[in-house]
């Protein structure tokens, strides 16, 4: 792997030229989204679901990454 070139970070149209697809923006992001996530759930109905209420399955859409969704929802599920 090579070295990061710290001034990269600093320099904003080779950063977008090095990383066209946003993925550090994506990465830099997702801790809120997770949290953001989490409030969500607490005040929703489901936080409140029992075992026998739980849904028997989840459909997942995701465009891209989705080796990498798929991946981190079976880990979650324990499979």
């Amino acid at each position: 792997m090579a070295d990061l070139d710290e001034a990269l970070l600093d320099d904003a149209d080779r950063l977008a030229a090095a990383d066209p697809s946003s993925v550090l923006r994506a990465l830099a992001g997702a801790g809120a989204q997770v949290r953001r996530a989490l409030e969500l759930v607490e005040e929703s109905p489901a936080a409140r679901w029992g075992r026998e209420d739980r849904p028997r399955a989840v459909v997942v859409a995701a465009r891209g990454g989705a080796t990498v969704v798929a991946g981190a929802l079976e880990a979650l599920a324990g499979q």
